[in-house]
């Protein structure tokens, strides 16, 4: 039996040195748990498309891809997520709780010190790799 795989796209958002994490609403899966504003790739949309939409959709901010951050998977035993992670950069707007309980601007030193799904979790070290690289 195949296992479904869901394609998720995340908006990694940075501006002035910290990154934008939003926290999932109460009563759904994952409830209270903070993550990066993203979603469902949808079949008309690349992967990139995706993480542009859902910055808007979220938490209001008209973003631009600016780099591949990483791509990560995880096996919930009845699906499998592949999520593919992009740093943005912000064009225009606030951030703002659209689809989520809340917003904060962290710092990236301060990522361990939140609650994240097991794929976002993973995406800790390679979002501090690549801006790192970025200084450089």
């Amino acid at each position: 039996m195949d296992i479904p795989i869901q394609r998720i796209a995340v908006a990694v958002i940075v501006q002035q040195g910290k990154i934008l994490i939003d926290q999932r609403p109460p009563g759904g899966v994952l409830a209270g748990l903070w993550e990066f504003p993203g979603g469902k790739i949808e079949a008309s949309e690349t992967a990139e498309q995706c993480a542009v939409r859902e910055a808007l959709e979220e938490v209001g901010l008209t973003v631009k891809v600016e780099a591949f951050i990483a791509a990560v998977e995880h096996d919930y035993g009845n699906k499998i997520f592949q999520l593919q992670a992009y740093l943005c950069r912000v064009l225009s707007g606030e951030a703002q709780a659209l689809e989520c309980s809340a917003v904060l601007w962290i710092c990236p030193e301060e990522l361990e010190q939140y609650p994240f799904p097991p794929l976002n979790a993973q995406l800790i070290k390679p979002i501090r790799l690549t801006l790192e690289a970025l200084k450089n």
